[in-house]
């Protein structure tokens, strides 16, 4: 487990690091109540799992995206309005009323030599050598990473990551200074969900 803290700020999403294919992808979303989720993309029932991971309280609000391109659902607040799914199917946008950004998002696990990660850990060493004067702060733990920066417009942006056997599954929030707080509410029960979920591929 590890957390650093850099002074220097300018950043670049998680979505430029895996190179993605381009096949078609079909589109889910559903009402999470009471910490249940309808079924994923693979048609195994979340509810446990979120129930497991993830307390009733924190679900109560919170809708599910799932992704068929890379075999993963994803929880999200129910303020934000899905925009678009991405044209390579790679994962989708969401906005809510007062302008906070969110990306659910996939990509292939491979580094630059076609290898997969095998953890949080190689994959933040990484982004850090792409990104080393750029990085607020970070934290790895087992298979889940996530780091702060901020990007060339001045806004924070948070990206969280978990390293699957032949996947990169995560979320970015883009936000201000002023919407920090707010964006922490969001940040608690989606990385919980995340970093303990065993269903993703």
């Amino acid at each position: 487990m590890r957390y650093i803290k850099f002074g220097l700020v300018f950043g670049c999403l998680l979505l430029s690091a895996c190179e993605l294919n381009k096949p078609n992808v079909s589109k889910q979303e559903s009402a999470v109540q009471s910490s249940e989720m309808d079924d994923n993309a693979d048609g195994s029932d979340l509810s446990n799992t979120v129930q497991k991971n993830v307390r009733k309280s924190d679900t109560n609000n919170f809708l599910s995206y799932g992704n068929s391109r890379f075999d993963f659902n994803m929880i999200y607040p129910d303020s934000f309005t899905k925009e678009q799914e991405s044209d390579d199917g790679d994962g989708a946008t969401f906005t809510d009323k007062d302008g906070i950004k969110l990306l659910i998002y996939g990509c292939n696990n491979c580094d630059e030599d076609g290898e997969p990660y095998s953890n949080g850990k190689d994959y933040m060493n990484y982004l850090i050598k792409l990104n080393s004067k750029s990085i607020i702060d970070y934290y790895t733990d087992g298979k889940y990473c996530s780091y702060t920066y901020k990007n060339k417009d001045g806004n924070l942006v948070f990206s969280a990551s978990k390293i699957n056997d032949s996947s990169i599954v995560g979320f970015s929030f883009i936000y201000t200074e002023q919407q920090k707080n707010d964006v922490k509410n969001y940040i608690k029960p989606m990385k919980s969900y995340l970093e303990n979920n065993d269903t993703f591929s």
